[in-house]
Order: structure tokens, then C-alpha cells, then sequence
């Protein structure tokens, strides 16, 4: 049962948000060293992708010979021998950003010792996302962990509370966290198509936001370029200023109250919107990060002309 919003509080206040980073160390290239994990393959049969060769070498031998570090070879590996698409992790090399990876591999870890603990998923995570957490103090303190934690790290990023892409984006981080700390085929499936990892992203090691990114060519892209990866990142800190998702409406119109929570929570129309990655555009200054774009990412041309973008 969802009840509409009927008018609101149109000042963002913010202030309340504890940010989990500075965007200007995306520009100073710190990095964060990860530690080594043991990851236990048990019965787990090889996966579809056991076809693969690293020259004359078996996947899974060239896995071991490919000179990336232990934690990545590990997550290769792991996912080597998964059965299925959803029990197949993104591969993320502890590097980039100091306070970024941190922010990710902190979090994950923490909620998957609970869940090992015996804390329930849902628990954590929620069962949608408490997006209006990011101008709404009351939703923001009553919050599950990992929707806090979502508007933190868009919050972080973006420095825009009172804004449907910001939502839009929290919707997203929320969905592919809720999926990591609890892999299931029913977390897997909630996720749109679009944000499912690629091959790349499965077994080429990357930097934990990238998962994060709307579109799978600006993905593979990144993750094929490791360049960018490393040092300034200014690519990234444009992407999160110049992406925009497409709503018609007010931010009002994009929230209802959930009848089993009493929180506020994306309408069927609103995360349809978000679902819809034809909605989602760049603006056309990211054409100076990535040579080719068009006709692979929607690239916006109205704010060349100073139109007011959402």
C-alpha cells in the first residue's frame, strides 16, 4: 500500500549528512592498499566462462599466472568456479581513491559479518531504499544501515541532496550493495540489466565505484583504460556532477509513503524512470574524457544553449 505526497519541504537540509569523503581526492591520486582475503572454493563447478583462455594457458591456470595481486586473483577465481551469474562478484583491486575504496570495502565487509553473525539482510539493507533520507533528517536517522550509508556516499559525491538524479543515484548504489552483501537469484533480478556486471567487470580488477556507473560501455571502457583508474580522477568527479536522469515531475511527485514502514519511497512511475536507461544522459562536456561517446552514452546538447538541467 503506497499513499501519494501531497506538497513538501522544497529547502534541502543537508547539513545533517555525514559525508564519508572529499571529492578533491579525486584529483590528488591517493590510494588504499587492500588486504588479502582467503576465499574457500569449495564444490563450486567451473562457470561458463571456464572456455576462456590466457594464451596457452587454461582460464583458471592463467588466472594464477596473470600477475595481478593475490585479493584480485582470488576474486577471479571465485567466480571461475560460481554456478551462477548471481553468485559471481565484481573483481575490485583495492586500489584507487583512498577514502572511496574505504568507504565501499568497510561497509561491504562490515554488513557481510553480520549477516554471518546472524543479522537478517533486510535488516541492513531495507527492502527499498530511504532516498528522501537526503534532504529529510527524520528519514535520514531512521534509516537502515546501508540506505544511510548510500546517502552518504551520493551525498559525498555529488554535494546535490535536492534532486532526483541524486535520488535516482542512491537508488542505484543501494541496489548493487544490497545485491553484494547478499548475493541471491531475487537480489541479482532486482537489479536492471544494465548495472549486472560484465565479463569485464567480473574478471578484470577495477575500482569499487565503477560498479556503480549507469552504463555498461562506460564501464568496460574505464575498466580497459586502467589509466584512468590510477592518480587524477576527473573523469569520475564529471561523471557525478554531469549525470542526469530524465523526470517530468517534482520531487513530490516521485515519492510516496510505503504503508508498511511509513517511509518515503520511490513511486512505481519514479523507479520506472530509473529503471529506464534511456533516461539516464552525460553532459556534453564528458565528450574531453572519453574520445567516441557518442551514439554509446546519451550525451545532453540543451545545456550548451544554458537550458536549466534537473
Amino acid at each position: 500500500m503506497y499513499l501519494k505526497l501531497v506538497g513538501g519541504n522544497h529547502q534541502a537540509k543537508s547539513k545533517f549528512i555525514e559525508t564519508l569523503f572529499d571529492r578533491a581526492e579525486w584529483l590528488d591520486g591517493t590510494t588504499f592498499e587492500a588486504d588479502d582475503m582467503n576465499i574457500d572454493l569449495g564444490s563450486r563447478t567451473k562457470s561458463y566462462f571456464s572456455s576462456y583462455h590466457f594464451g596457452n594457458l587454461p582460464f583458471s591456470s592463467g588466472i594464477k599466472a596473470n600477475h595481478y595481486p593475490a585479493i584480485a586473483q582470488q576474486s577471479q577465481l571465485q567466480n571461475y568456479y560460481a554456478k551462477h551469474n548471481w553468485a559471481m562478484m565484481t573483481a575490485n583491486d583495492g586500489h584507487g581513491v583512498d577514502s572511496v575504496t574505504k568507504a565501499w570495502a568497510d561497509t561491504l565487509k562490515k554488513a557481510r559479518q553480520l549477516v554471518t553473525e546472524g543479522a537478517k539482510p533486510d535488516d541492513l539493507t531495507g527492502t527499498f531504499p530511504c532516498v528522501a533520507a537526503l534532504f529529510d533528517k527524520d528519514e535520514y536517522e531512521t534509516a537502515p544501515m546501508i540506505s544511510k550509508w548510500a546517502v552518504q556516499f551520493i551525498y559525498s559525491a555529488r554535494r546535490q541532496d535536492y534532486s532526483f538524479t541524486s535520488m535516482a543515484a542512491v537508488w542505484v548504489v543501494w541496489v548493487v550493495m544490497r545485491w553484494q552483501i547478499n548475493p541471491t537469484p531475487q537480489t541479482y533480478a532486482d537489479l536492471p540489466d544494465w548495472i549486472r556486471p560484465t565479463e569485464l567487470q567480473v574478471f578484470v580488477p577495477h575500482i569499487d565505484m565503477l560498479d556503480c556507473i549507469s552504463w555498461p560501455y562506460f564501464r568496460d571502457y574505464v575498466i580497459q583504460h586502467p589509466e584512468m583508474q590510477h592518480g587524477e580522477l576527473q573523469w569520475l568527479a564529471a561523471c557525478t556532477s554531469g549525470v542526469q536522469v530524465n523526470w517530468d515531475g517534482t520531487i513530490e511527485d516521485a515519492l510516496c509513503i510505503d504503508g508498511l514502514t511509513g517511509r518515503k519511497r520511490f513511486t512505481a512511475e519514479a523507479e520506472a524512470t530509473i529503471r529506464d536507461l534511456q533516461k539516464w544522459s552525460l553532459a556534453a562536456s564528458y565528450r574531453a574524457f572519453m574520445p567516441g561517446i557518442d551514439g554509446q552514452i546519451p550525451i545532453r546538447t540543451a545545456e550548451d544553449a544554458g537550458v536549466k538541467q534537473v
